[in-house]
């Protein structure tokens, strides 16, 4: 399925990639293979290190991302988003919990 966006959703989309290559302070492009991923897979699963105190950097991207999702939501693209399971989900060594959402594209 490809999702048919005007060109300034895109230009919106590659905004918030570049952000994401700001804090990152290399070309990870995380939001575009995330949004690359929805549209060819329908499907893409983004996490995150919900940590205690200071905000980690993982948890910003994904607010970065949850941009994006809204975005698209107010285009018109439908998306369900669950919690993913995780096997560890105990505290990492950066001390925090590690979550994964999944989200998806639903059926118009």
């Amino acid at each position: 399925m490809k999702l048919e966006l005007s060109e300034n959703v895109l230009a919106q989309i590659n905004e918030q990639n570049d952000k994401v290559n700001e804090l990152c302070g290399y070309p990870s492009n995380d939001v575009r293979n995330w949004f690359k991923d929805l549209q060819e897979k329908e499907t893409v699963t983004v996490g995150y290190r919900a940590s205690c105190g200071s905000t980690d950097k993982t948890m910003k991207i994904y607010r970065i991302w949850i941009k994006v999702t809204k975005i698209l939501k107010k285009n018109g693209v439908k998306l369900i988003e669950e919690n993913v399971p995780t096997i560890n989900r105990s505290p990492t060594s950066a001390n925090g919990f590690w979550n994964e959402v999944r989200f998806s594209v639903a059926d118009a």
